[in-house]
C-alpha cells in the first residue's frame, strides 16, 4: 500500500467520510466539509464536482455503470448525479416534507439504477424505484449491510441482530438465521449460496464466518487479523479479502486463517476495493491506493467538428482517436446530458470491421424530432473521453437558401462562427414568433448569443445571397 501522486488534500477540517468506485478508473470522494471529488484516471488526479456546503457527508455510492450515484449526509440530504459524479442536484422529494427541515440521511444502499435504499435519522427507511426523483418510507428495521442476490432477493443485517431475506425486493422480510450465540453483525462481506463473511458489532470487531445449511441454524467461526477491533473489510470470495483495524489494514488468502499486514499507518475505516488486486483507503484528507492501475485512456472526436450544423435523415460519419482503450461507446444527449442514449456501444477494431467499418469512424442516420445534441464517447469502463454539440435541423420545410457550408454554432458557448466575415440582418425569434433580437452585422465572423436563456429559438440570417434560418435549443 503505497500513498498516491497527486493526492487531495481537503484542508484541516475537510477530512474524507466517504468513498466508492464503480471502475478501475472512475471515482469519487465526499468530505467532512461538504465536498465531492470525482477522479476518472483511477486516482492520479481528482477535481471538484460540488461543495464546499459545510455539512458532513455519511456515504457515497454510485450504480454499477457509474453514471448515477448518491451522497447522502447532514444538512444536504440526498444529492444525485446521472453523469459520473461532474454534477449533483438535491433529491429529497418524499425526504423532506413542506416547511420540515432537511433530515440527516446516514447510508444508502444503491442495488441498481433505478432502486435504491437510505438510513434516514428519524428511525426509518426510505427507498426509491425511480432513480431518486421520489422516496418512499418503508417499514422494515434498520439494516447495518444489504447484499443483493438475484432478481429481487436482498440478505441484509439489520440493528436486532439477525441476518433477513427478501424476495420482492425489499418489500417483506423473514429472517434468514439465529446465530448462536446472538451476535450482532455490521456489514455483509461476501456470500454465496447459504454461507457468509459477516463483521461481528462487538468489541473485538472480529470478522465471522457462517455456515448455515439448512437457513436456520448456523455455525459460526470468527477469524480476527490482529488483535486490534476490526472497522471495516471486503471479500470477493471465501479465500480473498482485506480489512482495516487499529493495527493497520490486513489482507488474507485463505478465508481468515492466516493474515498478513499490509501497512500499519493505514487505519481509516474508509475503504473500497474494486477487486483483491485495487483498492482505495481515505485517511483524514489523503488517499492511498493499492494495486498496479492501467494508462490512462484519452480520446478525442475530430469529426464533426463540435457546433456543426446537421439535417434529419443525413448520414453523418462520427470519427476519433483513442489511446489506451480497445474500445469507445458513442452516445447521444438532447436534454443537455441528464440522459443519454447509445448509438453505438463496445466498438472496437474487430467489431467495426465486422460492421464493414474501419477503426475510429462509424456512420450514423441522424432521426427526426431532435433540435440539439451533446455527443460523447465512453471507453470500456464508462470514462467519458470527449464530447461535442450538433445543431440539428429538419431536412425539409426550413427555407434555406445559403450553402451549408461555412456556418457552425457552439451549443455550449452560443456562438455562431463564420468561415467568411459576414454582413447583414441577424433576428432572434422565440418558438411563438417573439422577437428576442435584431440588428446589422458588418463583416462578423463570429456572432453571440450569450444574452439569450435556455430555450428553443429560431435564428435568422439574411443578407445580399439570401436568407438562412436555424432552429435552435441553447
Amino acid at each position: 500500500m503505497t500513498e498516491m501522486s497527486g493526492v487531495i488534500t481537503a484542508g484541516e477540517n475537510g477530512n474524507i467520510t466517504a468513498l466508492h468506485f464503480s471502475s478501475l478508473s472512475r471515482g469519487a470522494f465526499a468530505t467532512k466539509m461538504g465536498e465531492i471529488y470525482r477522479t476518472q484516471d483511477g486516482g492520479a488526479t481528482w477535481a471538484k464536482a460540488y461543495g464546499p456546503n459545510f455539512y458532513l457527508f455519511h456515504d457515497i455510492r454510485f450504480t454499477e455503470k457509474g453514471d448515477t450515484g448518491y451522497a447522502v449526509g447532514a444538512g444536504t440530504g440526498i444529492l444525485r448525479t446521472v453523469d459520473g459524479g461532474a454534477s449533483w442536484t438535491y433529491k429529497n422529494s418524499g425526504i423532506r416534507l413542506s416547511g420540515e427541515y432537511v433530515k440527516v440521511v446516514e447510508k444508502i444502499f444503491v442495488k441498481n439504477g433505478k432502486t435504491a435504499w437510505v438510513v434516514v435519522d428519524d428511525g426509518y427507511i426510505y427507498k426509491t424505484v425511480d432513480a431518486g426523483e421520489s422516496w418512499s418510507r418503508t417499514t422494515m428495521s434498520i439494516p447495518s449491510s444489504m447484499h443483493f442476490g438475484g432478481k429481487d432477493s436482498i440478505f441484509a443485517t439489520m440493528n436486532t441482530g439477525s441476518v433477513y431475506l427478501s424476495l420482492d425486493n425489499g418489500d417483506t422480510w423473514t429472517t434468514y438465521g439465529t446465530p448462536a450465540p446472538a451476535w450482532s453483525f455490521g456489514n455483509i462481506f461476501y456470500r454465496e449460496g447459504n454461507n457468509m463473511i459477516l463483521h461481528r458489532k462487538t468489541s473485538d470487531g472480529a470478522v465471522v464466518m457462517v455456515n448455515s445449511p439448512d437457513k436456520v441454524n448456523w455455525s459460526v467461526t470468527p477469524y480476527q487479523p490482529s488483535s486490534a477491533s476490526v472497522t471495516n473489510g471486503v471479500f470477493f470470495n471465501f479465500n480473498e479479502g482485506w480489512t482495516t483495524s487499529s493495527a493497520g489494514i490486513h489482507y488474507t488468502t485463505n478465508g481468515g486463517i492466516n493474515w498478513t499486514l499490509s501497512d500499519a499507518s493505514i487505519k481509516s475505516s474508509v475503504i473500497y476495493f474494486h477487486d483483491f488486486s485495487h483498492g482505495w483507503v481515505a485517511q483524514g484528507s489523503k488517499i492511498y491506493r493499492y494495486g498496479v492501475f492501467p494508462p490512462v485512456s484519452t480520446g478525442s472526436i475530430t469529426e464533426p467538428l463540435s457546433g456543426s450544423t446537421v439535417y434529419t435523415g443525413q448520414t453523418i460519419y462520427f470519427k476519433w482517436k483513442i489511446e489506451n482503450t480497445s474500445a469507445v461507446t458513442i452516445e447521444y444527449s438532447d436534454n443537455n446530458g441528464y440522459t443519454w442514449n447509445v448509438i453505438a456501444a463496445d466498438l472496437s477494431a474487430d467489431n467495426a470491421r465486422k460492421q464493414a467499418l474501419v477503426e475510429g469512424q462509424y456512420a450514423w442516420t441522424v432521426p427526426s424530432d431532435l433540435y440539439s445534441i451533446i455527443v460523447r464517447i465512453k471507453d470500456k469502463e464508462g470514462k467519458e473521453l470527449s464530447k461535442i454539440s450538433l445543431n440539428i435541423m429538419e431536412s425539409t420545410g426550413v427555407k434555406d437558401q445559403l450553402s451549408n457550408k461555412g456556418y457552425h454554432f457552439d451549443l455550449q458557448n452560443k456562438e455562431l462562427r463564420m468561415d467568411k466575415p459576414f454582413t447583414g440582418s441577424v433576428e432572434v425569434y422565440d418558438i411563438n414568433g417573439k422577437v428576442y433580437m435584431h440588428h446589422q452585422e458588418s463583416s462578423s465572423d463570429k456572432i453571440n448569443f450569450r444574452e439569450l436563456t435556455s430555450g428553443f429559438y429560431l435564428i435568422r440570417l439574411v443578407n445580399d445571397e439570401g436568407e438562412r434560418i436555424w432552429k435552435v435549443a441553447f
